[in-house]
């Protein structure tokens, strides 16, 4: 799933406050998130990024809580867990330094990380 974040006529936070974006809860099925951030021209009628595309970051997040001490989660398989994985709250936003925050949070437990896109 592609969410554009943030658009051209997103607004510079002011002094003291970062600007939500976007927001998402979801429930995952699968032990690893792998999310893309990417910088386009535009995004096509389906949602496809078109025009210049530069990569910024690959972000892992541990879904299944097992695996949240490991330091490092490029090495594991993405497989679907057993059971109904923790509610996850996905949110973005630009920063006083113009950079694009994502925070990931599991609403049950509280575990978070956030990542600079790009950065």
């Amino acid at each position: 799933m592609l969410d554009p974040i943030p658009s051209r006529d997103a607004r510079v936070p002011s002094r003291g406050e970062d600007a939500i974006l976007h927001r998402r809860v979801d429930r995952p099925m699968h032990n690893v998130g792998c999310y893309r951030f990417v910088e386009c021209t535009s995004l096509d009628a389906r949602g496809v990024p078109i025009g210049d595309i530069t990569a910024y970051d690959d972000v892992l997040f541990p879904y299944d809580r097992g695996l949240r001490a490991a330091n490092d989660l490029r090495g594991l398989g993405v497989a679907r867990m057993g059971a109904e994985g923790p509610l996850i709250e996905e949110e973005s936003a630009v920063t006083q330094l113009g950079m694009v925050r994502v925070t990931l949070r599991d609403l049950e437990n509280g575990f978070a990380r956030a990542f600079d896109a790009g950065a």
